[in-house]
């Protein structure tokens, strides 16, 4: 068995590896849209001119068993700017990893390559890690047998619904009080007019020839600015100017794989409510959401989460992530929350690395040492 790696450093060398690496994502399991190449180019278009590429291509006997999309990101932190090697998400998702239906050859293979190769990092961050995920164990244990010390820690927290077969189902699952409160809603809105539901998720067309509706995706960035997530000052909503194009861009490459998935809710034919998020073999991703402040008080944002999750049960998706923050009012939906994990390991030569380092390390044994010492 012959077993190499290779690495890709410019979008122009992997272009050609399009539908191999979209190819090997549907065989990933639990895989993501974020695990696609047009995530990754459309990624790399509007932020890779301060970064690295360093995508690494797993062949086993000549044949590509896994992809590991990689770059090097300059961050500053107190001491000082750190280069860092890690997935390319930014925290657009909660989960990432390896594209590869043999996770176990792949990590093994690339972290071999990568305490071979000439560091041109500080950290190498494993971010974005799903507990109790193969490929998450995997990285764990080979970090280990490479002798590479790692850190781990918690990024964030999601909330995660297992979907049931039916919407029965899932609604028996949740309390007595959620479903009093649902026929509550259902009245007010009764009162005020008509509501309609609509779902968008194109057909998979790798030939770039599907329509990305943008009427809708238009809706719900009108929508958007109309909410609370419209005064937001992070810049993070579809409406945002710093943010817009990019996601413009990316909504137009989702929906050329059949993994844009939007949805909205019309009352008297008038948008109100918007979801909008990815869709990849069965594992839908909430992006962003909001609706109209003039119609909040009728619980018209609480149906516009029920619609969409009783709309991935009809199209028999496995799990709906709702993403990370925002437990309070999540908890009501969710069957379950998972930590996003972060496995860092600090280059011994890099001395801003290692003070870093340092950190974890006296964090770890403060508690339970005297101020003195």
């Amino acid at each position: 068995m012959s077993i190499e790696v290779d690495k890709i450093t410019s979008l122009e060398e992997l272009q050609s590896h399009r539908e191999s690496w979209n190819q090997l994502a549907r065989r990933t399991p639990m895989a993501q849209f974020f695990q696609s190449y047009d995530w990754f180019a459309t990624y790399w278009k509007h932020f890779g001119e301060d970064q690295r590429m360093e995508v690494l291509f797993v062949t086993e006997d000549s044949q590509l068993v896994g992809i590991v999309p990689l770059v090097i990101r300059t961050e500053r932190r107190r001491i000082g700017n750190v280069r860092i090697l890690t997935y390319p998400l930014d925290d657009w998702g909660s989960f990432f990893g390896p594209v590869t239906s043999k996770p176990s050859l792949t990590i093994s293979a690339a972290i071999d390559f990568i305490t071979e190769q000439r560091k041109s990092w500080d950290v190498l961050s494993w971010r974005w890690l799903a507990p109790n995920h193969s490929a998450s164990e995997e990285i764990t244990e080979r970090m280990d047998a490479a002798g590479l010390k790692a850190f781990p820690s918690i990024r964030s927290t999601t909330c995660l619904i297992d979907l049931p077969a039916t919407w029965d189902e899932y609604l028996a699952s949740r309390t007595g009080k959620f479903r009093n409160n649902l026929r509550r809603w259902q009245r007010r809105i009764n009162e005020i007019g008509t509501l309609r539901y609509q779902k968008y998720r194109p057909a998979a067309d790798e030939s770039c020839e599907t329509d990305p509706r943008w009427d809708l995706y238009d809706a719900c960035e009108n929508l958007a600015a109309r909410s609370w997530q419209g005064d937001s000052q992070t810049g993070t909503t579809l409406s945002h100017q710093s943010i817009r194009p990019f996601l413009r861009d990316v909504h137009q490459a989702a929906a050329a794989i059949g993994a844009a998935d939007v949805n909205l809710l019309y009352l008297n034919d008038a948008p109100v409510a918007f979801e909008y998020g990815y869709w990849w073999q069965g594992y839908k991703y909430s992006l962003r959401f909001g609706y109209d402040r003039e119609v909040s008080q009728a619980g018209i944002g609480n149906l516009m989460w029920l619609e969409t999750i009783q709309a991935s049960i009809a199209a028999a998706d496995h799990t709906f992530d709702m993403g990370p923050g925002s437990l309070e009012y999540k908890q009501y939906y969710m069957t379950r929350t998972s930590d996003c994990r972060t496995l860092d390991h600090y280059r011994t030569l890099a001395p801003k690395a290692q003070a870093i380092a340092l950190k974890h390390v006296f964090k770890s044994w403060w508690p339970n040492a005297s101020p003195v010492s």
